[in-house]
Parts: structure tokens; C-alpha cells; sequence
């Protein structure tokens, strides 16, 4: 969980509003944040709609319920279970996906999610964001007929298999060569850890490298093994001694 601001307050001077990011395979909010949280200020708390954003290159690999079309069961189970307990779904990307593969998608979701609304956005261009931020501002007539929330049926022993099952890389390393490009040595190592992990059949849940020298930063990225390497931030900058970070999950054994 990434808290956005911080809190160090007391129960009398709990702000209205905290943000929260849940990340990763977090799920169960209510029993996991949200109760603890009452039981600590001693004082009931309401969850804003709770929207959940889904990639679509796992997502349709994933609801079309092909074998080994997504992840293996185990994690696929929880990606399941975020969705299930949201208020809406918000499909990302938008603007990198043909209408037709957008309309695929939602009927994808709208058979196995009935009733819950979908929203497509774009994080890079902002598009749908002014919908997105109507979900989070719920009109009175719509707070005084909030249903209540409850937990959800989770079977923790699956859970763990499936956390278990995705390897989880956080490493630092300092790169020292001849004047090179910072931008394009991060999108080579991407590329290269691309192809060993199409060799070794394991699938990436996100893969991240950032790069800092002299005040100059730059981030690479790889959603997934389908997708394109992505430049996400350009330095423009010649480097000798970068610092390298290496932010990686993926389908795999983690002792490979």
C-alpha cells in the first residue's frame, strides 16, 4: 500500500480525505485497511468508489480463459479478486488500442462483472479522466444510497501460491563505461531482459529501470512481453557512471 500523504495525526484531527494506492496483488481493502483503520481512529470510515485499473494486454489474455493465455491460475485468482471487489473498472490505455479490441475487452468484462461500470482512460493523454473524477465525487443522492461494504471471500492459501509464483526483482547497480546514451542503454537492458524472459516462457507483470546521473533521469518501461519497450521519461543525456534501478515482477521462479 503507497500512501500519497502520510498521516501522523490523531482520530480528532483525521483529515476528510486520505489517498491511497493499493499496488501490486493487493486486495481485500476492507478487512485489510479499512477495518484496522476504524479500529485504530475509533471512528467509522467510508471508502470513496473504489476503481480498479486494468491493462488490457493481461486483462483479454486473461478473461478470454484460454490455457496459458495470461497468468498462471494461482496469480490470475487475485487480478480476479481486485476486480471483484471495485466499484468500477477503469481500462487504461486507451489510446494505444484499436475500438474494436476496447469493445472485445469490455464485453469481456461486463459478462464476467455484471453491473459494474467501465470507464476507458488514457494516463498519457488524460482522456476519460473527466468521468473518472465524477466516480470519485459521488453526487448526495448518490452518498445517501452508498451500499454498505463488506469483505470478500478470499482463500489466503491460494493467495500466497500466487503471490509466490511471481518473482519480484527491486536492484540498484552503478553502470562505469565510455560516454554512452543514458536513454538508450535502458531500453537495450529492457529489451535484452525481454528476450530471456520469452526464452524461459515466464511472463512480465511490469518491468521498470530508471536511470540517474548528474541530476539527469531518465525511466524505461515493459508492461508486457506482448507490448513495446516504452521510453516513458527521455533524459537526452551522455552518461560514464549512472546509477541503474531495476524494478521487475514477473511469472517466474524467483530463484531464476
Amino acid at each position: 500500500m503507497n500512501t500519497l500523504k502520510p498521516w501522523k495525526g490523531t482520530a480528532q484531527t483525521l483529515p476528510d480525505i486520505i489517498l491511497a494506492e493499493p499496488v501490486g496483488s493487493c486486495t481485500d481493502l476492507i478487512a485489510t485497511v479499512l477495518l484496522p483503520l476504524e479500529k485504530v481512529y475509533g471512528r467509522p470510515l467510508d471508502i470513496a468508489p473504489y476503481g480498479v485499473i486494468l491493462k488490457p494486454s493481461h486483462g483479454k489474455k486473461i478473461f478470454e480463459g484460454k490455457p496459458g493465455g495470461g497468468f498462471y491460475p494461482k496469480a490470475e485468482y487475485f487480478f480476479r479478486k481486485q476486480i471483484e471487489e471495485a466499484d468500477f473498472i477503469l481500462i487504461n490505455r486507451e489510446d494505444e488500442l484499436a475500438a474494436t479490441d476496447l469493445d472485445y475487452l469490455e464485453i469481456l468484462l461486463l459478462l464476467q462483472f455484471l453491473g459494474k461500470p467501465i470507464f476507458r482512460i488514457s494516463a498519457k493523454t488524460g482522456a476519460g479522466f473527466a468521468d473518472f473524477h465524477e466516480q470519485l465525487n459521488p453526487s448526495d443522492r448518490d452518498k445517501a444510497r452508498k451500499r454498505p461494504r463488506s469483505t470478500i471471500d478470499l482463500d489466503f492459501g491460494i493467495y500466497a501460491e500466487g503471490e509466490a509464483g511471481l518473482g519480484w526483482l527491486n536492484s540498484q547497480l552503478d553502470v562505469t563505461a565510455s560516454i554512452f546514451e543514458l536513454d538508450a542503454f535502458l531500453l537495450n537492458l529492457i529489451q535484452g531482459l525481454q528476450k530471456r524472459f520469452v526464452e524461459l516462457g515466464a511472463e512480465a507483470a511490469y518491468l521498470k529501470t530508471i536511470g540517474l546521473f548528474e541530476g539527469f533521469y531518465a525511466v524505461a518501461n515493459l508492461v508486457s512481453n506482448e507490448t513495446g519497450l516504452e521510453l516513458s521519461l527521455a533524459s537526452g543525456a551522455s552518461v560514464q557512471s549512472p546509477n541503474v534501478v531495476i524494478n521487475a515482477r514477473v511469472v517466474l521462479d524467483p530463484v531464476l
